[in-house]
């Protein structure tokens, strides 16, 4: 009953958050409260909550063909209803220590959630086992305790983790997407589409799984089932980048440039920071091209009055120049993309790139210490300034980077291969500024 206390008053903060667009729980909102309603009434042996609990399923009824307006209602009155169930399950168990046990089980999984979007696993790891100490069938522990096993590269424990949490509820779809994303990391395809394409039936309205698919076929050379199913997916959210993106690869790969770049621009007009459909739209644009002409057009393009305020059109021409070792014009165009879009950061990254390549290392860091605290994870970053800090005589900076960077990727060869190399390097010593120049940002 905890558990479930805690996702139902999750879903009602987040949908008065978003503005009830039934987008707080993946299977939406009205089924999450149903089928969480559904098992505590079999669990619970008490007439009082169960009959509260029929309540709350009953009212949640109708939610996701509601209009905001009435589901601002259903929300309001279920979360009556939930404080309700709170005093009633307290009064069921007097005891306080079991009380006090549960709200801290909340405030770990909140803590839990926090630490994974710093990239904090460690600290996430020690509280989900002791989670799972008190409760190893906890769906949430088992499932997120896998995820974070996943993206430290570990598939065998996090293999083991999320097929536990499928055993006990197989319909959850968070842990079907985590079991598709192993097979897939390992290269089953077939199996894991087959994942996927298992929770297009437990969610059908869920852009990601699309995207997926896409994806898996794409590389399946299943290219009519790309088109399709990413066609399939826009449908449904045509908002989505991750879709466009899948889209664009899929063109790409089948040599309809236009279209490709077409995709990868509706991904940037989403989300201007998206730096793979910029790099998308960039490979599209100079494949089998003369890299020299593209640069002649772009140049022509950008004397538009029309286009010269794009800053887009400004990067792409940088990264142009920076392909082929013109530096300073790089960083001359993409400091004018800065200019007009100050607060990119996808900009104040390739900017530090160039200034790498150029070796700036000085104002690589300047540009790139304040990125790796928003962006902890980015190893292109991070190798980017442990880079600089190198070759700026930072030694302990590097190697303190370095670890941290290889917590999270255990497996990265130029992490480790640099850490070591560093490690051979005494602080006051001549650095090894030519090794490094040539490393890849």
């Amino acid at each position: 009953m905890n558990e479930t206390l805690d996702i139902l008053y999750k879903l009602i903060t987040l949908e008065n958050k978003n503005g009830y667009k039934d987008n707080s729980a993946l299977d939406g909102f009205e089924k999450t409260v149903t089928e969480r309603c559904d098992r505590e009434i079999k669990r619970f042996k008490n007439d009082q909550i169960q009959k509260l609990l029929m309540d709350i399923k009953t009212f949640a009824q109708g939610y996701n063909t509601a209009n905001s307006a009435i589901r601002q209602v259903k929300v309001t009155e279920i979360g009556r209803m939930l404080l309700t169930l709170r005093d009633l399950i307290q009064n069921y168990h007097p005891n306080e220590t079991t009380t006090q046990k549960y709200i801290s089980q909340i405030e770990t999984k909140e803590r839990v959630l926090q630490y994974k979007q710093e990239g904090r696993y460690d600290s996430a790891i020690a509280d989900l086992e002791s989670i799972l100490e008190t409760n190893p069938e906890d769906t949430f522990a088992l499932s997120h305790l896998a995820h974070i096993y996943l993206l430290m590269g570990n598939f065998e424990e996090s293999n083991r983790l999320i097929d536990i949490s499928l055993k006990l509820d197989p319909s959850n779809v968070f842990a079907n997407r985590i079991k598709g994303d192993i097979l897939f990391m390992e290269g089953y395809l077939d199996e894991s589409a087959s994942v996927y394409e298992g929770i297009i039936n437990l969610k059908p309205d869920d852009p990601y799984t699309y995207s997926k698919l896409g994806t898996i076929y794409r590389k399946q050379n299943r290219m009519n089932d790309a088109l399709s199913i990413l066609k399939r997916g826009l449908e449904i959210d045509p908002e989505n980048p991750s879709l466009h993106k899948a889209l664009g690869d899929v063109y790409s790969q089948l040599g309809d440039d236009e279209n490709a770049v077409s995709e990868y621009q509706k991904a940037i007009d989403i989300d201007p920071e998206d730096e793979y459909a910029l790099k998308g739209i960039v490979l599209s644009k100079s494949k089998d091209k003369d890299i020299n002409a593209s640069i002649s057009q772009l140049q022509k393009v950008l004397k538009i009055p029309s286009h010269s305020q794009n800053p887009h059109l400004h990067a792409l021409l940088g990264l142009y120049y920076k392909q082929i070792g013109q530096y300073d014009l790089a960083i001359s165009e993409i400091r004018e993309s800065l200019k007009l879009n100050p607060d990119s950061i996808y900009f104040q990254t390739q900017l530090a790139f160039c200034y790498s390549k150029a070796g700036q290392y000085q104002k690589v860091i300047e540009l790139l210490e304040p990125i790796i605290k928003i962006r902890p994870k980015d190893r292109l970053v991070a190798q980017a300034l442990a880079k600089a800090y190198i070759n700026v005589k930072r030694i302990e900076d590097a190697r303190k980077l370095l670890i941290d960077m290889l917590y999270i990727y255990p497996k990265d060869h130029f992490l480790r291969s640099t850490l070591t190399k560093i490690g051979k390097i005494k602080t006051g010593d001549k650095n090894v500024r030519d090794d490094q120049r040539n490393k890849p940002d």
